[in-house]
């Protein structure tokens, strides 16, 4: 299985700045590209599936307030090449996700910036948008065993925000 995601966002940032807009406002956008892959690799006898993700692309591109292109690196990008391990048991839940918070844990470290007179600077970056992403793609499996035209069911999923933030949304699949 091979999947692009792609989470954009555009930001208004309402202020009273010299460089803002007339009506005080300034833009800001967001943008990342993911492909992942995803392998099985093992099937044990109760029917679950050992799987292997691996981030084939990651790319971010975002602006700054004053409008021109932020040419830094964003801590997902490092992502790319990397890969984690989950299970999914019989009705598609998915379990063991250690693999895939020690590896956001680990990039999540690159996203701060060390600066001798400001002192640790947390960067931005979309690692939010990535967790969504990759445990949003399993609330797709329904929670019955088979699905037949006209089935749907409902799953609570992350909102990817540039900022954490435990919130919640609610989406139905419809088949």
């Amino acid at each position: 299985l091979r999947y692009r995601f792609v989470s954009e966002r555009d930001i208004s940032l309402c202020w009273d700045l010299p460089q803002a807009g007339a009506d005080g406002t300034t833009q800001v956008k967001e943008r990342l590209d993911l492909v992942m892959t995803y392998s099985v690799m093992a099937l044990d006898p109760n029917g679950t599936t050992h799987m292997r993700a691996t981030c084939e692309m990651a790319a971010v591109v975002r602006t700054r307030v004053s409008g021109q292109a932020d040419t830094r690196s964003d801590a997902v990008e490092k992502l790319q090449g990397r890969s984690y391990t989950f299970s999914v048991d019989p009705n598609g839940h998915v379990h063991d996700q250690a693999s895939l918070t020690s590896l956001i844990q680990e990039i999540g470290a690159e996203s701060f910036r060390t600066d001798a007179k400001a002192g640790r600077v947390k960067a931005p970056d979309m690692i939010w948008d990535v967790l969504a992403m990759q445990i949003g793609l399993w609330s797709a499996v329904p929670p019955q065993a088979s699905v037949t035209v006209g089935d749907q069911w409902e799953a609570r999923l992350p909102v990817p925000t540039p900022w954490v933030s435990r919130k919640a949304r609610d989406v139905r699949y419809a088949f």
